[in-house]
């Protein structure tokens, strides 16, 4: 099973029940913004579950981002 907008909803629901009222930093990943069925979801709950979806191309926001570009650049150590 993959990431898919079926998974993501599934988390969605779980992380809007442990927190009920909460924001979403997001990437703009089809799963997140293009799928009908997480659209409906946040448009029903948008009182308590606010979605923020990151700038298209900025990993300069995505702090996983900034990590694998140091460890890219400065920790990995090709062996040959």
């Amino acid at each position: 099973m993959g990431f898919d907008e079926n998974t993501f909803l599934d988390y969605l629901k779980h992380i809007h029940r442990k927190f009920p009222k909460c924001y979403l930093f997001l990437d703009k990943a089809k799963q997140h913004h293009r799928s009908k069925k997480v659209l409906k979801y946040f448009a029903d709950n948008k009182d308590s579950l606010i979605s923020v979806y990151l700038p298209t191309a900025s990993p300069e926001f995505m702090v996983l981002e900034e990590i694998w570009h140091i460890a890219k650049n400065d920790l990995l150590v090709l062996q040959y």
